[in-house]
């Protein structure tokens, strides 16, 4: 009888090894910052990782990134994202000032950190152009960049350039296949952007755009300085 005993007990330890053997797999796959996501996302369950654009959106104090949390909203499921702060497991804020990000989206969300890690540039990308764009402060402060940034550009254009009055009708803003140009100081950002046409480049123009922002508060200040023709 104790030989059954003994064999029902060790065929249990063996099915249990099997499951922990099987999440051990997993976790070995995984890079240092995604494992981190994976063990986070099995704690908080509701909060999810940018698993795939782990390294472009943290910070460089290691201590800020994006989560994400899925949401219905007319009709269609999309990201809602937050502000995350990885010490203290905690939400910073929601990032309302950019739109929910489509849950199956081309190109994805990256960061352009402050150094001191206190302000961030997020984007969300698409094909040809970023499809939304906000500056977030680490004490909750943000506003959205995106809009700005297209109407100073095609209003610099359109008093300057006939061709732009032409083509305007089809043409995109990109300043995130330049970001290795763009530069973020204590008080100012400063963003090479593209305006063309996708596929075809009938018409292309980079500008050189400075701008002074300024958080006060729970509010960011955000102003044109002047735009360059690069």
């Amino acid at each position: 009888m104790s030989k059954v005993v003994l064999k029902f007990l060790l065929s249990i330890l063996f099915f249990a090894a099997l499951g922990f053997n099987n999440n051990s797999k997993v976790e070995a796959e995984m890079s240092p910052t995604d494992l981190y996501a994976f063990r986070g996302a099995q704690r908080a369950r509701k909060y999810y990782f940018f698993k795939s654009y782990s390294e472009y959106l943290i910070s460089p104090n290691r201590q800020y990134t994006i989560v994400w949390t899925p949401v219905w909203r007319n009709n269609m499921r999309v990201r809602r994202n937050y502000l995350y702060d990885i010490n203290t497991d905690s939400l910073i804020t929601n990032i309302r000032s950019c739109k929910p990000m489509p849950y199956q989206s081309y190109g994805g969300i990256s960061t352009t950190w402050r150094y001191d890690s206190q302000v961030a540039l997020i984007t969300y990308n698409d094909r040809w152009a970023p499809r939304d764009a906000c500056l977030v402060s680490v004490n909750g402060a943000q506003i959205n960049v995106y809009n700005q940034i297209q109407r100073d550009a095609r209003a610099y254009l359109a008093n300057r350039d006939i061709n732009f009055l032409k083509n305007k009708n089809n043409l995109v803003v990109d300043f995130f296949r330049n970001d290795y140009l763009l530069r973020m100081t204590n008080n100012r950002l400063t963003v090479l952007a593209t305006v063309y046409t996708p596929k075809s480049r009938v018409y292309s123009q980079s500008l050189l755009m400075n701008y002074r922002y300024q958080v006060i508060g729970t509010l960011i200040e955000f102003h044109l300085v002047d735009i360059q023709r690069t």
